[in-house]
């Protein structure tokens, strides 16, 4: 495969291409561990353009993904904390609840509530 790799390609760069599509399509056949073996010494896919855009897309991906959970992380702890001020220590059921909670516009539409209800069920009965 290497020496067919490097008889192709023109240019470095172009070589780390071939490198990189030659790991995708291999990844649609074999598991990762049989990839690793076959494909060990490789070490121009890392400068491949094609290589760098798809660690771009994972790196904007899981920054994307740290912000919402962040937020509703942030959200969760807000509402107990407002919640337990204006209704008491909440049950470790309701607690449980809460923490299950997996939409920031819910959380945030029970911040708003939070000040008009009289308890933790009330509360919480509209949500599902």
């Amino acid at each position: 495969m290497r020496a067919r790799i490097e008889a192709e390609a023109t240019s470095d760069a172009e070589e780390g291409e071939l490198w990189t599509a030659t790991n995708i399509l291999m990844g649609l056949r074999y598991n990762e561990a049989v990839k690793k073996q076959l494909l060990q010494g490789v070490r121009r896919m890392r400068e491949s353009s094609t290589y760098q855009e798809i660690l771009r897309e994972g790196r904007v991906e899981g920054l994307t993904q740290g912000r919402t959970e962040g937020q509703l992380e942030e959200a969760r702890r807000i509402l107990l904390r407002q919640g337990m001020r204006r209704l008491g220590v909440a049950s470790p059921a309701t607690e449980a609840r809460v923490q299950g909670i997996a939409s920031l516009t819910v959380l945030e539409d029970l911040l708003d509530r939070v000040h008009d209800v009289e308890t933790w069920d009330d509360l919480l009965s509209r949500v599902s």
